[in-house]
This record gives C-alpha cells, sequence and structure tokens, in this order.
C-alpha cells in the first residue's frame, strides 16, 4: 500500500453517492447560519473539494505517510476531537450563541430519572420538548451520562468507527482519512458542538452490525451477545428497523439461513424486551410514540407521508435484500443501508417546499442516520475484508468505482 499509486478512476454513480453522504446531512447546519445562498457555496465548495481529494490529496498522503505516522495522527484526531467537545459543548449549552439543542439534554433528564427508579418519559427538557430517544437510546447513553453527560457518547462512537474501518480495511491510512472526511462535515461539527444523539445513534449502529456481521460465522458465544446489542440499537430510533430485511439477507449469505433467522429472532426480541415494558407502563405518556414521526409534518402536501414514506423504504430494503452480494460483502451492506436510510431524509427534503412554501434543509439533519454508511460504503481506494481474511489488496483502479 505504502509508496504504490493509489489514485481510483472517477464514476459519476459512486462520487455522486460519495458527495451526497459526506454533504448532505451538512446543509441543514450551513442553511440556519447562511441561507440558501450559503448552502450552494457550501455544496459547490464541498464538491470541489471532494474532487481535488479524490484525485490529489488523498493518493499523496497514502504516498507518503507510513502506517507507524497513521496511527500516531489517529490518535492525535482523536486528542482534538475530545479537545474540541470539551471547549465547544459548554459553549453552546451557555446561551451565548442561541438556544442550542435539548437533544442531550433529553438524554441526560431520561437517564438519570431511569437510574432513579422513575419513569424517563414523564420528564421535558428546558425549551419545554418531551423526550423523544426511545428506551434503547436511552440505555445506551447510561454511562456516559454517569461521567457527566450524553455528549461524550459521539466521542466514544467516533473512536469506535475508526476502529472498525481499520479492522475492516486492516490497514489505519484509509480509517483515518474516512474519519476526516467526516468530520469536515457542518453535521457532524454541530453534534459534536451540541452533544446531540444522532450522531451517537447512526455511529453505534453500523458498529454494532459490523460487530455481528464478523462474529456471524462464528460460535454462538460471538454472535449472540452482537445480536443481542443490536436489538438494543434498534430500539434508539423506529427508522433503523429498515436495515433487518437487509441485515438478513447478509447474515445469510455469511453464516446460512438458520444461523440468521436465529440471530435476527435474537435482534427483534432485544428491541421488543427494551421498548415494549415503557410502552405498557404508560401508554399516554409514552413521549418518543408522539414525536417519532417527524414525517407526519408533511401529511399536508402529501396525505399519509407518514406512512408512505417508511413504507416505500421498507420495500426498497426488502428489494435490496433481494440482490444483496454473495459471498457477504459489508461495503455492499453499508451501500444499501445508506441508500434506505436516505429516502426519507430525500422525502423530507422534497416535500418541505410544498408544505413550507419555500425550500430549506432543515430536514437534512436526519443525514446522519446514512452519512457514516454512505462515506464508508462509497469511499473509493477500499473493498471488502470479509471475514476470516488476514489482508485486504489495494483497490484496483478499474474497479474503485463499483
Amino acid at each position: 500500500m505504502h509508496g504504490h499509486d493509489q489514485r481510483a478512476s472517477i464514476q459519476p454513480g459512486p462520487a455522486a453517492a460519495l458527495a451526497a453522504s459526506l454533504l448532505l446531512p451538512g446543509t441543514a447546519v450551513v442553511d440556519k447560519v447562511l441561507g440558501l445562498p450559503g448552502v450552494a457555496a457550501y455544496l459547490l465548495l464541498g464538491a470541489a473539494g471532494i474532487l481535488i481529494g479524490w484525485r490529489r490529496l488523498v493518493p499523496a498522503f497514502l504516498a507518503r505517510v507510513s502506517p507507524r505516522l497513521a496511527a500516531w495522527l489517529a490518535g492525535l484526531t482523536l486528542a482534538v476531537v475530545i479537545a474540541f467537545v470539551l471547549l465547544a459543548y459548554p459553549l453552546a449549552n451557555s446561551g451565548r450563541l442561541g438556544k442550542g439543542s435539548d437533544r442531550d439534554e433529553a438524554l441526560n433528564l431520561a437517564a438519570r430519572a431511569l437510574l432513579a427508579g422513575q419513569y424517563p418519559y414523564d420528564q421535558s427538557t428546558y425549551l419545554g420538548n418531551p423526550i423523544s430517544p426511545l428506551p434503547g437510546a436511552i440505555v445506551l447513553s447510561i454511562p456516559f451520562v454517569l461521567l457527566g453527560t450524553s455528549a461524550y457518547q459521539n466521542i466514544f462512537w467516533l473512536a469506535a468507527f475508526f476502529l472498525v474501518l481499520r479492522r475492516q480495511w486492516r490497514e489505519p491510512h484509509h480509517a483515518l482519512l474516512l474519519t476526516w472526511a467526516v468530520l469536515l462535515s457542518p453535521a457532524v461539527l454541530h453534534s459534536l458542538a451540541t452533544g446531540g444523539d444522532l450522531l451517537a445513534n447512526a455511529l453505534y449502529v453500523l458498529v454494532i452490525t459490523a460487530w455481528l456481521l464478523h462474529a456471524a460465522g462464528l460460535g454462538a458465544r460471538r454472535w449472540l451477545p452482537a445480536a443481542a446489542a443490536l436489538g438494543l440499537a434498534i430500539s434508539s430510533r423506529a427508522n433503523f428497523l429498515l436495515l433487518l430485511p437487509l441485515l438478513f439477507a447478509y447474515l445469510e449469505r455469511a453464516a446460512g439461513w438458520r444461523k440468521a433467522a436465529a440471530a435476527l429472532a435474537v435482534t427483534i426480541t432485544t428491541t421488543a424486551l427494551v421498548t415494549v415494558p415503557f410502552i405498557l407502563v404508560d401508554p399516554a405518556g409514552f413521549t418518543p410514540g408522539a414525536t417519532a414521526g417527524e414525517l407526519a409534518a408533511f401529511n399536508r402536501a402529501l396525505p399519509g407521508a407518514h406512512l408512505l414514506v417508511p413504507a416505500v423504504a421498507a420495500v426498497a430494503s426488502i428489494g435490496l435484500a433481494a440482490v444483496a452480494s454473495r459471498p457477504l460483502a459489508v461495503r455492499r451492506f453499508w451501500q444499501h443501508n445508506a441508500f434506505v436510510q436516505a429516502i426519507p431524509v430525500l422525502a423530507g427534503l422534497a416535500l418541505t417546499p410544498p408544505a413550507l412554501g419555500r425550500l430549506r434543509f432543515g430536514f437534512a439533519e436526519f443525514g446522519l442516520f446514512f452519512l457514516f454508511f454512505g462515506a464508508a460504503g462509497w469511499w473509493p481506494w477500499r473493498r471488502d475484508n470479509p471475514p476470516g481474511t488476514r489482508h485486504v489488496p489495494a483497490m484496483p483502479p478499474a474497479e474503485s468505482g463499483s
């Protein structure tokens, strides 16, 4: 790898998918701060940056930076991210830069209530909003709330994302470059600064699915914990249920349909065991049920949008599962999940003008759900490292954009 020509041919489809994954989620933040002219400039500059990086910067980095140096740079990057959060998070929550975000407070309040043996959905944030995260998100935030705030989970899961990429690709170079690329997204920086949970939501689902796919061909003691952990992660946002058809398809290709069915049963059962008791305790007070339907805001523009759009995404997931590659291709799994998770976001953006009477990109904040899947899936220089292999060859230019 080191010292070789790592340039990848630019193919329009994969290049557009990579650009959309990296750039689209950030338009929500840019629109809020700079308006539509800022969004236009951001997309143009971002596309130019990806093109220059594709052709010049990445090949130069790969040719000059040793694996040892890349590992040191990864550690330095983690230190910078920690410092950024420690400096920016208190400032963002001070009120001096506006109201900020109450996503972090929602998890903090809910986790502390749960630790105190109270019903977590009786709380409301300082902005007067009800608690919207599902129980799995609350449970997964508890270790970080005990450390001070749920905002710290974003740091942990970003580091885990890097480690997953490094394990998948067997080298730190591409894992580090892709981590840098996502850190340049205004959506990621905004989540780190405000402690928003959408970032961690997306990351822990990706990390745990990668764990499950890796463990699928191993003994039950390896894949059972992963399947249960994924059930907990899916009990964070309802949209992650959309990955289950694809997950079954790829598990079946990795380990056979019996093990795939067993793993999926463990995942679904765990999701139900984590979620349903909170609904049964107080069905009327279970506030995620009232706040989870963000697409319901578009029902006037498209009647039944809150049902129709998820149905379309579910059909897409089932269809992609039917044509899933064999043998196991984690990279293709990431691509398919990015596409499915992007459907509700693109639908929301398309329905915003008829619903609001003007073009706005606020709904793009949910693009964090596909950003990491898409960036990892369409990163052009690397191919998959199937479970059990010990070496990942450099991607041939002719196949780099597939």
